[in-house]
């Protein structure tokens, strides 16, 4: 049921023989089941982008997999970033005089 819910649209699209939507169409029900992993804005491409129909289960599975890891390394590297971007806006830039106290040269906030 989730399958036909996920490729409804380009499965209906496909039956008007437009040769955009053949990728999709020639996909078997366990490749199709595989590439849920995938978000639907990016499936299309991943499946071009692929020689799916060369691939076992086990091999898509794999790329799947892989490129959900990458795009979570990916994300969260650019969290990491932001993270010390902000930390970076937050530091005081101080100064400690020879007796001992503090001298605030500046103070930035995000």
């Amino acid at each position: 049921m989730k399958v036909f819910r996920e490729y409804r649209n380009t499965l209906l699209d496909a039956s008007d023989s437009n040769s955009d939507y053949a990728p999709v169409r020639n996909l078997t029900y366990s490749q199709a089941v595989i590439l849920l992993g995938v978000p639907e804005e990016g499936r299309e491409q991943f499946i071009l982008d692929m020689d799916i129909e060369g691939m076992t289960n086990q091999e898509l599975r794999k790329a799947v997999n892989d490129r959900t890891q990458v795009r979570q390394e990916k994300d969260q590297a650019l969290q990491e970033n932001a993270d010390l971007h902000t930390l970076t806006l937050t530091l005081s830039l101080a100064l400690i005089r020879n007796d001992g106290s503090l001298f605030i040269l500046q103070t930035c906030f995000p």
